[in-house]
């Protein structure tokens, strides 16, 4: 700053002007010129040269302001008088009269400290007000506010907080999300956490009324339970879910293809990126105008596309980077968009469509008969046509079988007088097992692939492979624990970076176990809280049928390892307790706790049992009980049941009514059962014995026939307790599930069925994806399945739960009974 004229001079020779610059320093710091006083200079430091300008301040780092801040020459008829410019008010500033610079010189005109040392209030003090007209105070739309953390490294975390975006987007619900881990939304995120009792947990989700103040509605788990009643759009105000068919010239002209770099900077566990909407302007204050840059002429027309629909979403992933640059250019809390996944897979799928919904590989096989007859029967209730593909190595058996099934398939519409694009269009694929790239061009073709080329370990391992490197859904029906294992092991990687959902063990092993158990679950927890822990679950099962022929095949593939059974501290039954795990999960030496009471749990489960709850019946163990137990075990793991969960699995030779009726006689057809298993199944393992004895009694694609599949049944009553409380009462769940038909042919269609059409048509409604996309059937499919069976419309099931808090631990009868 320089020090402006003395009122005394202009008032006294006012017509004597001294243009700028026109002045020179004396030695004393006083200059003349014509006789006209000079204003004294104020010592600067540094030089300039004669001439030269002032550089302009740096420009503002804030969108909101980009105007330079700055002090600017002015004339003022004496010498040069440095005046501020204050931020946003430098555009064409006029020159100040002599009436308004005499005011400001006036003698009254307190002295001004230098400019390093001057306090704020003295800037806001020079800068001019801006008089804005108080707005009354806008209406704000009802929402949900999802608060998130964008920076998380738990790999769970980002799990979930993907998975709800694409529910909600599904079920079209107005919402916002807030990122926690921002250090400028973290008043807010405080504020949060203080309303909903959570500290650092993610994703909590709050209502937002009226009048703009949230409220909290629950976590994740909350979330979770939702989704898998199907009551996200009636809890959060939203609407029901619609199937959205995705088309590549919609797609990619809402989205625009990702570039390369974007794509490199996802992160492989989460899948999805999420955009970053700009904030909103604050609705204190009136925004100001402000000159905007030239902007590219792509960007203008995006913008304009946006404004005459829907908002356009970028689709390219933030770095760290770019956080932190916009987090300086805005101090309002940043608000993120709604997540669109564009990894490598679903650009591929987005690009090239999937030419049909359903492939059957392996489609001539007895139990495929079943689950094709199933899905036509089905197919008159959809709500669209179902292209299934018959996928074989025999051309003229499958073109036989495509012939026939279409023409059933004609006479059933014609039947059932429904509309006639309700239906199933079959085409065919030949492919070997062995042909690897035929079985990859199998699989990019379709969204689901089911396999029913038993036995797995020889001929299943390539198809897994295959839809693992195209994303495309795998389900099969194999009992092959070990086998399954194995897949995991080997292409868990591959299907965590394609996005492919590969279930197992999906027919009558091991649904209705599983299912029961985490439905009954389920409603204990329900009932006494998400945090309720499981100790102990049970399941009894009755049943009426018959084995297949490749069942029968199948045991004699599978592995018997002595080693498991020498080696162990606590020896394994067949397997592993873990096999089904995460390969991390199974593999921790942490977790040998878990497995060795695990295993004392199988191998306890291998005698026989008096319950009170079948007025002293006796049973014997189920006979997948040492398969179904490993399923149950991963479910309750990747659920979370309770660090002390163990399970039971039994079977009840007689049924549930006579068990009761013979009580303690009920021993004697449960002793014969059990020793009549242990000798078969010792007789299939004898070498050569056992495979004369399976292709003599089970020759290959022998089964029960359709009228013998009607007569039978399967039933599966599962109970789950929870600790002991000081009086000695438990908490009780219980779950009841029957099946129509034959167990291991229209019980295993069925499930197999829905679970394909689950993965077809509920994707949206399913559990968040495990890590690396491989899983059993409850914890991959959920309520989603078994919501699915109740529902059918060819075999509805019938589902009875029942939750008992306080309970004696040893009851006299069932709770239906």
């Amino acid at each position: 700053f320089v020090r402006a004229p003395s009122h005394q001079s202009l008032r006294l020779q006012p017509e004597k002007v001294i243009a700028p610059g026109s002045s020179s320093e004396s030695s004393d710091g006083e200059g003349k010129k014509d006789g006209a006083p000079v204003a004294p200079r104020q010592r600067r430091t540094g030089r300039r040269r004669k001439g030269e300008e002032d550089a302009p301040a740096p420009r503002s780092s804030s969108r909101e302001a980009p105007a330079t801040r700055g002090f600017h020459r002015q004339g003022t008829g004496d010498d040069d008088m440095l005046v501020r410019i204050p931020h946003g008010h430098d555009k064409a500033a006029p020159e100040p009269s002599l009436p308004s610079l005499q005011r400001k010189v006036s003698g009254d005109m307190a002295p001004r400290p230098p400019a390093h040392r001057r306090t704020e209030e003295s800037e806001r003090a020079a800068e001019p007000e801006v008089v804005t007209e108080a707005k009354p105070t806008e209406k704000v739309e009802k929402h949900v506010l999802v608060l998130v953390s964008l920076q998380s490294m738990d790999r769970e975390v980002n799990s979930n907080q993907q998975h709800t975006t694409t529910v909600l987007d599904a079920n079209k619900v107005n919402y916002k999300t807030l990122d926690g881990a921002d250090p400028a939304n973290k008043e807010k995120r405080n504020e949060l956490f203080a309303i909903s009792g959570l500290r650092a947990k993610y994703p909590q989700f709050f209502k937002v009324g009226d009048d703009g103040k949230p409220s909290f509605w629950g976590d994740y788990e909350k979330f979770q339970m939702t989704n898998d009643d199907k009551q996200i759009a009636k809890e959060l105000d939203g609407v029901e879910p619609m199937p959205v068919p995705r088309k590549r010239n919609s797609m990619m002209k809402k989205f625009g293809r990702p570039s390369s770099s974007s794509l490199d900077d996802e992160d492989e566990d989460d899948g999805i990126p999420l955009a970053t909407a700009k904030p909103a302007p604050s609705t204190n204050t009136a925004p100001k105008e402000e000159p905007k840059a030239e902007e590219p002429a792509a960007t203008k027309k995006a913008e304009s596309k946006s404004e005459d629909n829907e908002p356009v979403v970028q689709s390219r992933s933030i770095s760290f980077s770019d956080k932190a640059e916009e987090k300086s250019e805005s101090k309002a809390p940043i608000v993120q968009s709604r997540s669109i996944s564009f990894s490598d897979t679903v650009q591929e799928k987005i690009l090239t469509e999937p030419e049909t919904d359903i492939t059957v590989y392996g489609a001539t096989s007895f139990v495929a008969k079943h689950m094709l007859s199933y899905i036509m029967q089905v197919s008159v209730h959809l709500p669209r046509t179902l292209k299934v593909t018959l996928a074989g190595r025999n051309s003229s058996k499958i073109t036989a079988m495509m012939d026939q099934l279409t023409s059933k398939m004609e006479n059933l519409v014609v039947v059932k007088g429904g509309p006639a694009d309700r239906r199933v269009e079959f085409d065919t694929f030949i492919a070997e097992c062995s042909e690897v790239e035929k079985l990859r061009a199998m699989a990019a073709r379709t969204r689901v692939v089911i396999s029913f080329t038993g036995p797995y370990m020889k001929y299943g391992s390539n198809v897994v492979e295959a839809c693992c490197k195209t994303g495309c859904d795998y389900l099969d029906i194999t009992g092959e624990v070990t086998w399954a294992m194995q897949m995991r092991e080997k292409c868990g990687e591959l299907s965590k970076r394609n996005g492919s959902r590969i279930v197992s063990l999906c027919g009558f092993d091991s649904v209705p176990s599983d299912l029961a158990v985490f439905h009954a679950v389920k409603q204990f927890k329900k009932t006494c809280g998400r945090a309720a822990k499981v100790e102990k679950a049970t399941t009894w099962h009755a049943l009426d049928g018959c084995a297949n022929a490749g069942t029968v095949h199948t045991v004699l593939e599978i592995p018997f390892n002595v080693m498991h059974m020498i080696s162990k501290s606590v020896p394994f039954l067949l397997e592993d307790p873990l096999a089904l795990t995460h390969p991390m999960v199974r593999k921790s030496s942490e977790n040998d706790a878990i497995r060795n009471r695990l295993a004392k749990a199988e191998w306890y489960n291998q005698l026989p049992m008096v319950h009170t709850n079948l007025m002293f019946g006796c049973s014997s163990p189920f006979m997948m009980s040492i398969i179904n137990a490993k399923v149950v075990h991963a479910t309750a793991i990747a659920r979370k049941y309770g660090p002390n969960f163990v399970y039971y699995e039994r079977y009840l030779p007689v049924g549930f009514r006579y068990s009761t009726v013979l009580k303690g006689f009920s021993i004697i057809p449960a002793v014969l059962t059990q020793i009549g298993m242990m000798i078969g199944a010792a007789a299939l393992k004898f070498p050569i014995l056992g495979a004369l004895i399976a292709h003599l009694l089970f020759p290959v694609g022998s089964g029960m026939s359709d009228q013998d599949c009607q007569k039978g049944f399967a039933e599966v009553y599962a109970e789950v307790e929870g600790p002991p409380n000081v009086l000695g009462k438990v908490d009780k769940a219980n779950c009841y599930i029957k099946f129509k038909g034959d167990p291991g042919n229209w019980v295993t269609a069925q499930c197999v069925t829905e679970a394909a059409l689950c993965l077809l048509l509920d994707k949206t409604s399913l559990p968040a994806r495990s890590e690396d996309g491989f899983g059993t059937p409850a914890e991959i499919l959920g309520g989603s399945l078994l919501k699915r069976l109740k529902e059918s419309k060819v075999r509805p099931v019938e589902v009875t739960t029942d939750v008992r808090k306080a309970a004696d631990k040893h009851e006299w009868k069932m709770f239906n009974a």
